[in-house]
C-alpha cells in the first residue's frame, strides 16, 4: 500500500513524526529544518487500535490489537509488509539500529526480527501473562521488560536467554506503563502506579522514586541525567535523576499525555495527547510552542526519528531489492492510497 503525499514538499525527507491512533490510522509528518511539520500521510493501517509505532531510517513499524506488525518504507512512503507471530496484540516495538527490531506483545513472548529479510531470530517467554513494554541496552546485548505478571525482568539478547527477574507489587492503575534504559549506563527506570522508579545495575531495589499526585504513562531520556514525563495530570514534567528533583515543566497540555519523545533535529520535545493534539515545543525555551496540530482522533502512541536523504537511499533500497534472491524478498501487500487531506 502506497502512502500518498498530502504536500507539496520535495527532495529529502530530514525528520518524522508518526502517532498511531485507536481509530486505526497512522498520522505522519515531515520536519525539515527550522520549519513547522508539514502532514504527508494519514493511513488507516490496521483493523483495530494502533498500540505502538518505531522509526528507524528507512523503516516505519506499527502495530496494533489486530496482532499484525505492518512495516512501511520512511522514504518512499510504501507498505512493503507485514509480520504475523504473534497470538495477541502488539504492545511495544522498538529497534536496535538498522539491524534488529523486538516486538512485544499481550500474548506473553518478545519476537527479535532481523531487518534485513525480516526473519524472525528468536522468540523469549517468560512472564505470565502479557508483556506491557521493553527497551534495549545501547550496546544491543541485554534487554529489560515489564509486564502484567508485575515483573521486570532482565533478558541475554545475544543468547536468547533469561538473565534475571525482579517482582514488583502492584501500585494503583495500571500497574506497569513503561520501562526505559538510562542512556549509557546501566540503570533503568519504570513506571509503576503513581510512581516512576530508578534502578541501578546493582540493587533490587529503587534508588530514587519520582512521585506524581496522578498516574505518570510515558518516560523519555533527554540525556542521563534527564528524564521527561507525562500523564494524567497533562503535564510533561522534566527531572534530574541524580538527585529526583523537578527542573523545569512545559505548559499544562489540553488531556492526558500518551506519548513524549526527542525530536533531534530542531532540539525539541515532542508530547502527543489521547485527545489528538500534538505539538513541539523548543527544549531550550519550553514555553515556545514551535508546532501544534490535532488528527481528531484518539491518540495511542507516537515516535520521531531523523531520516536523512530520502531520495539516494531510496534508490539503493530498489538496488538492494532487486538484487536479492526470490526466497528473501519481503512479501509486498495490495496497493491501497491513503487519505488525501489530512485531519485537521
Amino acid at each position: 500500500r502506497r502512502l500518498v503525499k498530502m504536500s507539496n514538499t520535495k527532495d529529502k525527507q530530514k525528520a518524522l513524526i508518526v502517532a498511531g491512533t485507536y481509530e486505526r490510522t497512522l498520522c505522519g509528518w515531515r520536519v525539515e529544518g527550522d520549519e513547522a511539520a508539514t502532514p504527508v500521510f494519514n493511513h488507516p493501517a490496521h483493523l483495530g487500535p494502533i498500540k505502538a509505532v518505531a522509526i528507524s531510517g528507512k523503516y516505519l513499524v506499527s502495530g496494533g490489537n489486530d496482532e499484525e506488525i505492518r512495516i512501511f518504507n520512511t522514504r518512499k512512503l510504501v507498505e512493503v509488509g507485514n509480520l504475523m507471530r504473534h497470538q495477541g496484540p502488539i504492545t511495544s516495538l522498538k529497534f536496535f539500529g538498522s539491524f534488529n527490531l523486538v516486538s512485544s506483545s499481550d500474548d506473553g513472548t518478545m519476537l527479535i526480527w532481523r531487518c534485513k529479510d525480516w526473519e524472525c531470530l528468536s522468540t523469549l517467554r517468560g512472564h505470565k501473562g502479557g508483556v506491557i513494554d521493553h527497551d534495549i541496552h545501547d550496546s544491543g546485548k541485554v534487554l529489560i521488560s515489564c509486564g502484567r505478571d508485575n515483573t521486570i525482568r532482565l533478558w541475554d539478547l545475544v543468547k536468547g536467554s533469561l538473565l534475571h527477574t525482579r517482582k514488583r507489587e502492584s501500585k494503583g492503575y495500571g500497574s506497569f506503563q513503561c520501562i526505559r534504559w538510562i542512556p549509557k549506563s546501566e540503570g533503568f527506570c519504570s513506571i509503576i502506579g503513581n510512581s516512576v522508579e530508578i534502578y541501578d545495575a546493582n540493587s533490587d531495589t529503587p534508588t530514587s522514586n519520582l512521585a506524581h499526585s496522578r498516574t505518570p504513562l510515558t518516560a523519555t531520556f533527554y540525556d542521563a541525567n534527564t528524564l521527561l514525563t507525562g500523564g494524567e495530570d497533562k503535564i510533561v514534567r522534566v527531572w534530574d535523576v541524580r538527585n529526583g528533583k523537578t527542573v523545569n515543566q512545559l505548559p499544562q497540555m489540553s488531556s492526558r499525555i500518551r506519548s513524549i519523545s526527542i525530536e533531534s533535529l530542531t532540539n525539541s520535545v515532542i508530547t502527543a495527547c489521547s485527545d489528538g493534539d500534538i505539538q513541539m515545543n523548543s527544549w531550550s525555551n519550553s514555553d515556545k510552542v514551535l508546532w501544534k496540530e490535532s488528527t481528531r482522533a484518539r491518540i495511542t502512541c507516537a515516535c520521531s526519528a531523523i531520516t536523512e536523504g530520502a531520495e539516494e537511499a531510496a534508490d539503493v533500497l530498489d538496488d538492494e531489492e532487486k538484487n536479492e534472491p526470490e526466497s528473501k524478498k519481503r512479501p509486498k501487500a495490495a496497493s491501497s492510497k491513503l487519505a488525501k487531506k489530512s485531519r485537521r
